[in-house]
């Protein structure tokens, strides 16, 4: 029988299984040394060392990031730079339910959490909820990609 060796998401190296975990915030595989105990909504729970130093900084670990330009007209079209992060879905302990927090940057002021009924719905309600913030917008502000191109469709 021949064991398959996993992979370590931060360093690459391959690991036997007994060497392998799983950070309990964003759930990648890992050496575990790199998952040392911490102490995350008062359970303690495997948390990978980049993790933990978002929890430090008070943000999360982004798993999308877009860059973007906000125009606004009414403002003789001043660009300010925006950035949309989506962090990994972790589980919330109810059920199969998950969450992602979001935040724009240059809009937003703190993440919020967005929660599914699973990892993947997370994900795709915290995309949705950065869409729809964007086309919240006044119409006077404008969303392009970097270099001018509008970022949504116009009617």
């Amino acid at each position: 029988m021949t064991i398959v060796p996993f992979r370590c998401a931060k360093t690459g190296s391959e690991l036997l299984p007994e060497e392998a975990g799983h950070c309990a915030l964003c759930e990648r595989l890992l050496d575990r040394r790199f998952l040392p105990e911490c102490i995350y909504p008062a359970q303690r729970k495997p948390v990978c060392v980049d993790c933990i130093q978002a929890v430090a900084d008070k943000t999360f670990a982004a798993i999308i990031k877009r860059d973007l330009w906000l125009v606004d007209a009414a403002a003789a079209a001043r660009r300010k730079d925006i950035r949309i992060e989506i962090g990994f879905p972790r589980p919330t302990g109810s059920g199969e339910e998950a969450a992602c927090s979001v935040l724009i940057r240059g809009l937003m002021p703190n993440a919020i959490d967005i929660h599914g009924s699973d990892a993947l719905s997370a994900m795709q309600c915290a995309m949705t909820f950065a869409e729809s913030e964007l086309k919240a917008l006044p119409a006077t502000m404008a969303v392009q990609w970097p270099g001018g191109e509008a970022y949504f469709d116009q009617p």
